[in-house]
């Protein structure tokens, strides 16, 4: 996904709504062409993260924070 090393975590019991793009989007350093894309989700993993997140909205439990 171009991170780092160190562990990554995804939270799918809570989501952002906020406006695409938006202002707090940042060119990549040093990047040519400049990028606001540090990396993919693959596909797989993507579509578990959604499938877990689509359980929690029909439950009604996920947490959704506005972020304008």
């Amino acid at each position: 996904m171009g991170l780092d090393d160190r562990r990554q975590w995804f939270i799918v019991s809570a989501g952002n709504d906020f406006v695409w793009p938006g202002p707090d989007l940042r060119s990549i350093p040093d990047h040519d062409p400049a990028s606001v894309i540090y990396g993919t989700v693959p596909r797989r993993f993507f579509a578990l993260v959604l499938a877990h997140m689509q359980t929690l909205i029909r439950a009604r439990r996920l947490a959704v924070s506005p972020r304008r």
